[in-house]
């Protein structure tokens, strides 16, 4: 697997519905995007790096995400930084990329249309290190029978409820 590039740039989006945000760039793109406890918020806050916080692409990450979560907004089109990521992984999240906003599919069906029907779990463990929550949506993965499982973030599955709500999914029982 290849070294992830530096970071170029990092900054912060404090008031979402889902608490702060970290956003990190690099010169490929957006690389990462951390929740942060609410705990941990001062110090992700400060981890930020203020001096490239307007790099552009930091800046259109940011609106693109504002604009999501105030319902303006149902994909998402800055460049992102696949370094790092190995080929499975990026399989899988790529084709959670192709999942429509306000649609889900289980872990076994998003296996399934990666031609390996028995990787559920193995699609489970690449979502759940999915390094760009939110911007690749894998809220929008569920448990076998459309159940409410898994989402690798501070009080993940009232997050992932959230994030479903957001788009208009019914959420079954």
């Amino acid at each position: 697997m290849p070294n992830r590039t530096e970071f170029t740039s990092s900054g912060h989006l404090p008031e979402t519905p889902l608490g702060t945000l970290r956003l990190e760039i690099t010169s490929q793109g957006l690389a990462r995007i951390t929740f942060c406890a609410a705990a941990e918020a001062v110090d992700c806050v400060d981890a930020g790096n203020s001096t490239f916080a307007t790099a552009p692409l930091l800046l259109a990450a940011m609106e693109q995400l504002r604009d999501y979560f105030d319902g303006r907004r149902q994909s998402f089109s800055v460049p992102l930084d696949w370094q790092g990521i190995s080929p499975f992984q990026e399989r899988v999240l790529r084709a959670a990329l192709d999942i429509p906003y306000g649609q889900t599919r289980t872990y076994g069906e998003l296996a399934a249309d990666l031609g390996q029907p028995g990787a559920s779990r193995a699609v489970g463990v690449a979502l759940g290190k999915n390094p760009l929550p939110i911007v690749i949506p894998c809220h929008r993965v569920l448990g076998n029978q459309g159940r409410l499982q898994g989402y690798s973030a501070p009080d993940g599955l009232t997050k992932k409820t959230w994030l479903l709500k957001l788009e208009g999914v019914l959420l079954i029982g």
